[in-house]
């Protein structure tokens, strides 16, 4: 009986492509213990200032123009974004749906938040 070894193959990937994923997260949550020590384990209240400065230490964030092009974003999409978002949180909120139920939502309005928020949030840190 001949054993087919593609099959064996095909049956192993899966096992990769979970793997990576989980090494992935654990990767990350060392990171974040030793980045970020104590925030891993228990929630913190962070200050706007505070928060400015781990969107100013991303890479390429020292400069704000050169992080919306790196998110592929410009000052003008998101101001256009910003304004959009706030309209269909106020039609959320007033047909009583409750505009947080739709961030995340696949068929909530668009824009959802995606990379031009951490770029609105960049642009807020401006000094």
């Amino acid at each position: 009986m001949k054993t087919n070894h593609n099959k064996r193959i095909f049956y192993q990937l899966p096992i990769a492509f979970i793997g990576v994923p989980i090494a992935l997260m654990i990767a990350m949550t060392i990171l974040c213990s030793t980045v970020f020590p104590g925030q891993a384990l228990t929630p913190m209240s962070l200050s706007s200032q505070e928060i400015c400065q781990i969107i100013t230490a991303m890479p390429k964030a020292e400069n704000t123009d050169k992080l919306l092009s790196v998110l592929g974003t410009s000052r003008s999409n998101i101001t256009k974004n910003l304004i959009a978002m706030k309209g269909n949180m106020e039609q959320y909120e007033a047909e009583g749906y409750g505009w947080q139920n739709a961030l995340d939502s696949a068929s909530g309005l668009e824009p959802r938040p995606s990379s031009w928020l951490i770029g609105a949030l960049r642009m807020a840190c401006e000094s």
